[in-house]
């Protein structure tokens, strides 16, 4: 996104549904918010730039948008979750990467029901 020019709502939606491969991949919550209170779609914009689409992120794209790919699973959000797929398969992911990575939550997810245990554990071994 330029930061000389500024983007009316409706441009906002058009390059989020690029980068995302289709109006139909943007989350709902997006394209209502567009109409609504479109300041929060640009809110939502500018913390991208500042983070997944960062050109100054030691991180490939790739690897950036992996990452927001397992916080969206981690964190229950089907919209992102969604939205991240199509971003992952337009840059070229595998249905094998994405797995992978699905799996990879999944364990880390499980492995913090026993951290969550610990005090438990740990009165058990008294």
């Amino acid at each position: 996104m330029n930061n000389n020019k500024q983007f009316n709502a409706d441009e906002m939606l058009q390059m989020m549904a690029q980068k995302m491969g289709g109006l139909e991949n943007v989350p709902d919550a997006i394209k209502f918010a567009k109409d609504v209170a479109p300041e929060l779609m640009m809110q939502v914009m500018m913390s991208s730039k500042d983070s997944v689409e960062d050109e100054k992120s030691p991180l490939d794209p790739k690897t950036r948008q992996f990452i927001y790919f397992a916080v969206a699973l981690a964190t229950f959000d089907n919209e992102c979750v969604k939205a991240t797929t199509h971003s992952l398969l337009a840059m070229g992911a595998t249905k094998e990467e994405i797995i992978s990575v699905i799996k990879i939550v999944r364990h880390a997810a499980n492995n913090g029901i026993l951290g969550a245990a610990t005090p438990m554990l740990k009165e058990l071994k008294s």
